[in-house]
């Protein structure tokens, strides 16, 4: 495997005991019980993926679409299909438990902030989000151009 996908993987990873670890630091402060955050933290994670994934898909659509059938490097995951999908499908799964979600979310959203903070440092590492192209910046690995790294200045 590739040392940088490798490292963009190390990263996301680190990222989620980050977002993790802070859940369960603040958690006696909002009353949620050990079992809640376990539960909500192995919730965010499923949501999590399953909403980059979504985010993926609708992004190869678009760009199906657009190029008009010719083929295109596909895309796995979008980090931003984090942000935009698994807060609706983790309030979800607490609604269908009949449970209120306020709490959790509300922490679940900070956890998720630092995660994709440390998601993007992988992103950057690996070179998979391109940058602004310029003529002083650095250089990605993978196009060969200099760019501003915007993956940092979002982090």
């Amino acid at each position: 495997m590739d040392k940088y996908l490798v490292f963009y993987y190390a990263c996301i990873g680190i990222g989620f005991l980050v977002g993790t670890a802070y859940l369960f630091i603040v958690r006696k402060k909002h009353g949620i019980s050990i079992r809640e955050a376990v539960m909500s933290s192995v919730l965010g994670l499923c949501a999590s993926l399953f909403g980059a994934m979504l985010m993926a898909h609708l992004y190869n659509a678009v760009i199906l679409f657009a190029s008009d059938g010719a083929v295109q490097a596909a895309s796995r995951f979008r980090l931003f299909g984090v942000l935009l999908f698994s807060p609706f499908l983790v309030k979800g799964i607490y609604a269908v438990g009949k449970k209120n979600a306020d709490t959790p979310l509300d922490l679940y959203a900070a956890g998720t902030v630092l995660a994709l903070g440390f998601a993007k440092i992988g992103c950057f590492g690996y070179g998979c989000c391109y940058g602004i192209v310029c003529e002083h910046g650095v250089v990605n690995r993978l196009t060969g151009n200099t760019v501003v790294p915007v993956q940092l200045i979002e982090t």
